[in-house]
Order: structure tokens, then sequence, then C-alpha cells
């Protein structure tokens, strides 16, 4: 990978749902169609892949169902992450991502 090729990190949305209610937007009994979530996901990934960008997965975990938002997590500026502080509760867990999956279960593109 070169300086200028986009690193994008992903997570694959197997556990993507609404298991908790932290804002108005949040509703668990508005579920995501999990089939149209996986094939939006599935389509992004291939769009980010055909774009030449690099692609690292994070392994999905049971019980955050959040970790598909990974840019919500960090951003990278000159090659520094800059982590997010998340206050709810519920999303604590996700705090670090390297540390709850654990980074040496990534793969590249």
């Amino acid at each position: 990978m070169n300086d200028s090729q986009p690193h994008i990190l992903m997570c694959p949305p197997d556990f993507y749902g609404i298991h908790y209610e932290i804002n108005p937007w949040m509703d668990m009994s508005r579920q995501a169609e999990h089939a149209v979530a996986e094939s939006q996901w599935h389509a992004l990934r291939t769009n980010i892949i055909v774009a030449d960008a690099k692609i690292s997965l994070l392994e999905p975990v049971p019980g955050l169902p959040d970790l598909v938002f990974t840019a919500n997590a960090a951003m990278i500026f000159h090659q520094q992450a800059l982590l997010s502080r998340f206050s709810a509760t519920d999303n604590a867990r996700v705090k670090n991502p390297t540390t709850a999956v654990g980074l040496q279960k990534t793969a590249s593109k």
C-alpha cells in the first residue's frame, strides 16, 4: 500500500441490529432488515475494492452490534489514530474496537 492509497476499516454486519435505545432514532421495535444490511455491506465493500482502496476487516463480535460503524470509532490523521470516546453505556464496550475484537484477526482485500 502506498501513502496515497485509502485504507478503510470495515466490519461485516453479522451481529448488526438495534439491541438498545440511546437516542430517538433507535427503536428496538423497528429492526433493520438483516438481508438488506448484508447486501448493502457487500456492495459497499465491492465498490471500495474497485476504487483500489485497501480494506482491513474487524471480526464481528456477538453483543457488539455497533462494530459495523467502524468510522465512528476512530479517524486516521497523519498516521495517528484519533479514537472516539463513547459516552453511552451500551457504546462503551466499543470504545476501542482493536481491544474489543483484536486487530490480529484482520484481513486485507
